[in-house]
């Protein structure tokens, strides 16, 4: 996935850090799926942005949502759920698309997560 020259380095993050498209759904799946402790108002915007993601990434042409969402959901971590990632990322575009596709969300990056 090629970043943007507005966000070279992937998905801001806070503290100037940043994330790869594909590490960023991997980190909604985990707030999801496997942080149960995890405030409510986090766990829900992350819920809300994994479902975004994996829409977007179907409607792109990425054949394997379901899939990807399952093996999350058994909190599996392995090369296929990493590859899927970047499939899924990779089918909505550039970093500056998975950006857009973020804020129709409606979720806050510094409030919500």
């Amino acid at each position: 996935m090629r970043s943007s020259a507005r966000f070279p380095n992937g998905v801001p993050v806070g503290g100037g850090e940043y994330l790869p498209p594909a590490d960023f759904l991997l980190m909604a799946g985990f707030l999801t799926y496997e942080v149960p402790l995890a405030p409510t108002r986090a766990r829900a915007a992350a819920e809300s942005i994994l479902r975004a993601v994996l829409s977007a990434a179907t409607a792109g042409g990425f054949p394997s949502s379901d899939v990807l969402d399952t093996l999350m959901s058994k909190k599996e971590k392995s090369a296929r759920v990493l590859e899927l990632a970047e499939d899924a990322a990779r089918a909505i575009g550039d970093t500056e698309a998975f950006l857009r596709l973020l804020q129709t969300t409606g979720v806050s990056m510094e409030g919500d997560l």
